[in-house]
């Protein structure tokens, strides 16, 4: 009724009859645009779309918009931080789930819906399509799709084996076989070689069904260190030198430099020895040996010091 009086004062300005028109007029209602055309539905709608236009200057925003200043309209936002979540889409400024696939984070940004899907197309997938309804990778959705030739429509999975590839359980103990369109798995029989694809075992075969090592490679071995005196040795045969043993000698020249060829008491080589550390020094009372050199000496640790073995305990014989 109040807009119907306003045109009318309005004619009667023109008629010079002395009627003003209202100096504030309600403003005029907006139409609400579709931004997505008809994708609405699953957009972020924690934001309206509704822009009003007169912000800066005029009424502040209804709630839930914010004001663009360099427009002067009231959008629901400017930028990404507008948003609680999601991003601010740069043309129609509402809040969306996505608006790129780097907005996602996996999957693509469907280009009209605005929202994080599995997949838009057959290569999105790593495996299977992409099923046009829901927009996720499935195994098949027709005979072709499958290598085998028969997609089970029901649970949407390829059936059936075309190749003996196609039946890989990657387990290095079995035979994989496509045989009459199934898929047959066979036990290889103990001592058959396999490969457990460890860097750090070598020569494994089957056990009972399962691919067992018993040696290490040389690089994953834990590294041990031996003096002049020893050698390295493997003890638990697992291909790893894991101890140092004693190295057996006839001769000094075998022994490290500061060591030298023992013998126990009264052998003199008649048998092999083993090589042991010298002496620094002796602290036992004078015990007087012979030693294997035809020279006595004070005690056993002195002969040792000299790096001869004891013939027998008592001085040498003239």
């Amino acid at each position: 009724m109040k807009k119907i009086i306003q045109t009318l004062c309005a004619l009667l300005l023109v008629l010079q009859a002395g009627c003003e028109p209202d100096p504030n007029p309600e403003p005029t209602p907006v139409d609400v645009p579709d931004v997505t055309e008809d994708t609405t539905d699953i957009m972020d709608t924690t934001d309206t779309s509704v822009i009003v236009t007169g912000c800066g200057s005029g009424p502040s925003c209804p709630a839930d918009l914010i004001c663009d200043e360099a427009r002067g309209q009231c959008v629901g936002c400017v930028e990404d931080g507008d948003c609680s979540k999601g991003v601010c889409h740069p043309v129609e400024q509402v809040c969306v789930t996505c608006y790129e696939d780097a907005d996602c984070t996996s999957g693509r940004c469907h280009p009209l819906a605005a929202i994080c899907v599995q997949c838009l197309e057959d290569d999105d997938c790593i495996e299977g399509v992409c099923d046009g309804q829901s927009l996720m990778c499935i195994g098949c959705l027709e005979d072709a799709d499958c290598e085998s030739g028969i997609c089970n429509t029901v649970t949407r999975s390829c059936v059936g084996c075309a190749s003996d590839d196609s039946c890989a359980d990657d387990d290095p103990c079995t035979k994989d076989a496509c045989e009459g369109g199934e898929c047959t798995y066979t036990t290889l029989p103990d001592g058959e070689s396999c490969d457990d694809e460890d860097p750090c075992t070598i020569e494994e075969t089957c056990v009972v069904g399962v691919c067992s090592a018993y040696l290490t490679a040389p690089d994953c071995c834990e590294p041990v260190t031996c003096d002049g005196n020893h050698t390295l040795t493997d003890t638990d045969g697992d291909g790893c030198d894991d101890a140092c043993a004693q190295n057996e000698c006839f001769e000094d020249d075998v022994c490290d430099k500061a060591g030298y060829c023992f013998f126990t008491p009264g052998a003199c080589s008649d048998v092999k020895g083993l090589c042991v550390k010298t002496p620094n020094g002796c602290k036992e009372q004078e015990a007087p040996v012979c030693g294997c050199d035809g020279v006595t000496y004070g005690s056993a640790c002195l002969a040792a010091m000299d790096k001869v073995s004891v013939a027998y305990e008592a001085p040498c014989e003239v």
